[in-house]
C-alpha cells in the first residue's frame, strides 16, 4: 500500500498533494455541487492552479463507510491523459496528524484497501488495534503481496 497524497481539510474542502511518477498536483477536493444521482460522485479533485477558463478535474470521490472496519474513508479514482488507467485510491483520515493520506495498491480497491490497510498495520497506530501476529494462507490469497513476517 503506497501513501501518493495528503490532504488537510479547510472548512467544507481538503487541500494537499496528488505525487506519482508522472505527475505531481496541488489540489483540493470539493462537493460536486453538480450531483443530481447517487451514482454520481460526492467530490471532485481540482488541480490547484488551474490556467485558462476552466478547472481541470483530476478525478472523484465517494463516501464510503466499512462496518467491518468501523471507519468511514472516499474511494477515489483519479485519473489522466497520460496514464494508462485510472489510479484506484482511498482517502482515510489519520487522527494522530490531522492528515487524510491517499492510499494506492495496484491489486485492491475500496472496501478490500481497508481491509488490507488493517492487515498490513498501517492504520494500528492511529486506532488502537492489536497487530497481526500471523499472515494465514487465506490472507495471502486475497492479498498476494503481503511477505510474512
Amino acid at each position: 500500500m503506497k501513501i501518493i497524497g495528503c490532504f488537510r481539510k479547510d472548512g467544507s474542502e481538503w487541500i494537499g498533494t496528488i505525487a506519482v511518477l508522472q505527475f505531481e498536483a496541488k489540489a483540493r477536493i470539493v462537493a460536486n455541487s453538480a450531483k443530481t444521482s447517487s451514482d454520481m460522485p460526492d467530490f471532485l479533485f481540482e488541480k490547484i492552479g488551474s490556467t485558462g477558463d476552466f478547472k481541470v478535474i483530476l478525478g472523484a470521490a465517494w463516501d464510503r463507510y466499512s462496518a467491518q472496519q468501523r471507519t468511514h474513508y472516499k474511494e477515489v479514482s483519479i485519473d489522466d491523459p497520460s496514464m494508462a488507467h485510472s489510479i484506484k485510491c482511498i482517502l482515510w483520515e489519520n487522527p494522530d496528524d490531522d492528515c487524510w493520506y491517499l492510499y494506492w495498491d495496484r491489486n485492491a480497491t475500496g472496501q478490500h484497501m481497508i481491509e488490507k490497510l488493517y492487515v498490513q498495520e498501517e492504520l494500528k497506530p492511529q486506532l488502537g488495534i492489536r497487530p497481526v501476529t500471523r499472515i494465514t494462507q487465506n490472507m495471502l490469497l486475497f492479498y498476494p503481496d503481503l511477505v510474512p513476517g
